[in-house]
């Protein structure tokens, strides 16, 4: 099983070694949203994701299968 939204997000902020504070200002949102989005409270709009990923110095990655019924979506380190 994949990790949630709000695992990534908590994983990669951790590895940088980052406060909540820290990256919400990085990303323009409160350190309280940055927490619900931490702990799936929220289910962040991908623009959402985007913002707080690319604060960590991460790019959004979305790719879609040759069906075209199945979107995969990673972060990349820039």
């Amino acid at each position: 099983m994949s990790d949630t939204w709000g695992q990534k997000i908590r994983k990669l902020r951790k590895e940088k070694k980052e406060t909540l504070q820290s990256l919400g200002d990085k990303a323009g949102m409160s350190k309280h949203y940055l927490s619900c989005l931490e702990r799936d409270v929220h289910m962040p709009k991908i623009s959402t994701v985007e913002r707080v990923i690319n604060a960590l110095g991460h790019d959004l990655k979305i790719e879609e299968s040759s069906d075209g019924r199945k979107t995969k979506i990673k972060t990349d380190t820039r």
